[in-house]
């Protein structure tokens, strides 16, 4: 071979097992040092360094930092909130931590000095907050907050500290004043919306929902009609917009919808129980004696996955690259097993993991209802060979190719092990095949114990280089180690005796 100049005179080997690390789902309980009673934590949201804050139920407010876990309850020293059943979290781009409690009104904690400040209702005072029922909480950047009770909606102006009880001069303000909200959503072009009437017996209203767009002063109304572009049921529980601009409503029963925002419309994505796989909510099962069961959040992870949480039936996730859902529940026919049915909020965290509520109705949940999902879970699947591997490459098929001891592999999409080549004089030994290298032609360069082999993954032709024995522009050594590509033409090749470089243009031109 005259193709080869020598260029140094060391070489550094690894051989390690080989392991597939799998694009999957792992779910994980966080226990919480406390037991959780009626509905446990309902209430979540991330700050800034990363730590969460949850909004007990029962048990009042805590920040978890992902080992330990700070309390803030009643009965302490400025250090707590007036009641422990709290209902909404939101932090504020300037670092205020804001709680909406079931019947005590508003809370908002300074986190750097660890001190609340109350926000309850004063029928002597129209600027106070219009009642201590809070149900959900949306910042407005620095400027406000928007708090929605179950007597209407709110604005608290940061300048003044005083609440906006009423926004537009339309004929559907004052029903909007009297609605009992249960989600707000701000969109990308920061229109409001809102989501109105509860699920909930003994909490009824007219429902519907709302947009408010105070840039245009105009506030509109969609409800359920006889027409089917409309809502199917008039209890809006989840609104949002994902990556792509899909705007999502989910209503109470079988309320699965896109919406159309400028024309007004609705698409219903109802259950099909003879395709599982159809974009919808999970199936409703189970008859509840206190309401009606209903979709509790939409939202995207950072791989673009559409979670569907209800309240009593469990979690659809949607892909819209497939246009299909997988469904985790608590019954042994569920795609995915999770010990409870029913979810009430979801938080995508800055470190990409999901963080889910559960209402903490099962027995199995009863100490904790915080579960974390990772979508890109760092969980190792191993797949075994029965050989000892020491490099891989991809053809251009998405097929592996493995080099051990003496063999050439393919695993193929569905982990089926095929031999493509035998090295009889590597077979059994230590040293085996010690590196494959992809050229542009898609063509793999072999280095082994045995010289260096040229090999055609489609045609499965082999060429092979060893050494010389004059040694004059070629091989000293047929021990190669690695190679590396220094451009389309030329291959760096690591030998026992130096490194050279492959002159390729008579081989792949």
């Amino acid at each position: 071979m005259k193709n080869f100049i020598s260029l140094l005179t060391f070489v550094i080997l690894f051989c390690v097992p080989f392991t597939v690390t799998a694009q999957s789902l792992e779910i994980n309980i966080e226990d919480l040092p406390f037991e959780v009673t009626t509905g446990g934590i309902i209430g979540i949201s991330q700050d800034q360094k990363g730590n969460l804050w949850l909004a007990s139920s029962s048990e009042g407010l805590f920040k978890y930092d992902g080992t330990k876990l700070t309390e803030f309850s009643t009965g302490k020293d400025n250090n707590a909130t007036a009641s422990n059943r709290l209902e909404c979290i939101e932090i504020t781009d300037d670092g205020m931590i804001w709680i909406g409690s079931f019947a005590n009104g508003l809370y908002r904690l300074d986190p750097n000095k660890e001190e609340f400040t109350e926000f309850t209702h004063n029928a002597n005072n129209q600027k106070s907050v219009r009642s201590n029922d809070i149900k959900v909480l949306e910042a407005d950047g620095k400027k406000g907050l928007w708090v929605g009770t179950a007597s209407g909606l709110d604005y608290l102006d940061f300048e003044s500290m005083e609440f906006v009880h009423s926004f537009i001069d339309s004929p559907e303000g004052p029903v909007l004043a009297k609605e009992h909200i249960r989600t707000l959503y701000k969109d990308k072009s920061d229109v409001l919306w809102i989501g109105c009437g509860s699920p909930f017996l003994g909490e009824e209203t007219t429902g519907g929902l709302f947009k408010l767009d105070q840039k245009k002063a105009e506030l509109r109304k969609y409800i359920h009609t006889n027409e089917s572009n409309s809502l199917i049921d008039n209890r809006v529980s989840a609104i949002f917009e994902d990556s792509q601009g899909t705007f999502w409503i989910g209503t109470a029963g079988d309320g699965l919808h896109t919406m159309n925002k400028q024309e007004g419309t609705f698409i219903r994505h109802t259950h099909d129980p003879l395709n599982k796989e159809k974009l919808s909510r999970p199936s409703l099962k189970s008859e509840l004696n206190y309401g009606v069961d209903h979709i509790r959040f939409i939202k995207e992870d950072n791989k673009g996955f559409i979670w569907i949480g209800t309240f009593q039936n469990g979690l659809n996730r949607y892909d819209p690259s497939t246009g299909k859902v997988q469904h985790f529940g608590s019954e042994e026919s569920d795609e995915f097993y999770l010990p409870s049915d029913a979810w009430w909020d979801c938080l995508l965290g800055k470190d990409g993991l999901i963080w889910l509520l559960s209402w903490g109705l099962s027995t199995e949940t009863l100490n904790t209802n915080l579960f974390q999902a990772n979508v890109a879970s760092n969980r190792i699947k191993e797949i075994s060979v029965n050989r000892w591997v020491h490099c891989f490459t991809e053809d251009s098929k998405g097929n592996i190719y493995l080099g051990t001891n003496g063999e050439l592999l393919r695993l193929d999409s569905n982990e089926k092990v095929e031999v493509v080549l035998i090295f009889e004089e590597q077979l059994n030994t230590a040293n085996g095949l010690a590196d494959i290298e992809k050229d542009k032609l898609g063509n793999f360069w072999i280095s082994s114990a045995y010289g260096l082999h040229y090999f055609n993954p489609e045609t499965r032709d082999l060429e092979t280089f060893m050494a010389e024995d004059d040694g004059e522009g070629g091989l000293l050594s047929d021990g190669i180690r690695s190679t590396s590509f220094y451009n389309d033409d030329s291959l760096f090749v690591g030998t026992d005796e130096g490194l050279y470089i492959f002159d390729l243009k008579p081989i792949v031109s």
